[in-house]
């Protein structure tokens, strides 16, 4: 991650988890952010990074859930802007239209099988053979989301499964597709099989 977008994120969330110095000195939010983002990108356990950055692993519990909910709350707005009436769709449509030379189409929708361990349910198997959460996204033509969930089980089939209702993400979660009046889209753009 350039320098530049590490600063900004970290200007953007501070005050969401600055915490305060009554009892003690807390961690700095820059500290915070960092060990997020290596959690994020390698996956690394908490007794990894305990390591890394000398913080105990159970304050490392603590915090990398609060950094991330601080993300998501901060760009939210920002990043997820879900069309709601007919003029908007027709834009996302007709950028389609002239960068991809897909007309008509009003997103391309991707899914993911995030690999999980056992909840004890077995909705969560999956076709594939191991357990899962499924992550469903719709993008416009600039690969900009529009809709984002992630709480699907495994077992929920992906194509099936494009319900504006149940989406954590997203500001405005219309009832149904028609909310926000798809008139002029006739496709989307999607992967056949996640």
């Amino acid at each position: 991650m350039p320098p530049v977008i590490f600063y900004e994120l970290l200007q953007r969330i501070t005050p969401r988890i600055q915490k305060s110095e009554r009892y003690r000195r807390p961690l700095e939010p820059g500290l915070k952010l960092a060990i997020t983002i290596r959690y994020i990108v390698t996956g690394n356990n908490y007794k990894n990074l305990q390591y890394s950055f000398r913080v105990a692993h159970d304050t490392i519990s603590l915090f990398i859930p609060e950094v991330c909910q601080a993300i998501i709350d901060e760009y939210e707005d920002d990043e997820f802007a879900f069309p709601t009436n007919q003029d908007e769709w027709r834009e996302v449509a007709q950028k389609y239209g002239e960068r991809w030379n897909f007309h008509h189409t009003c997103g391309a929708l991707d899914g993911k099988h995030v690999a999980i361990r056992n909840p004890r349910q077995s909705l969560y198997y999956n076709y594939k053979g191991f357990l899962s959460i499924l992550l469903l996204d719709l993008v416009d033509a600039d690969y900009k989301f529009i809709w984002a969930d992630v709480d699907i089980q495994g077992s929920e089939k992906s194509c099936c499964y494009l319900d504006f209702t149940h989406s954590r993400y997203g500001r405005r979660r219309p009832k149904h597709l028609k909310t926000g009046d798809t008139s002029g889209c006739t496709s989307w753009a999607g992967a056949a099989s996640v």
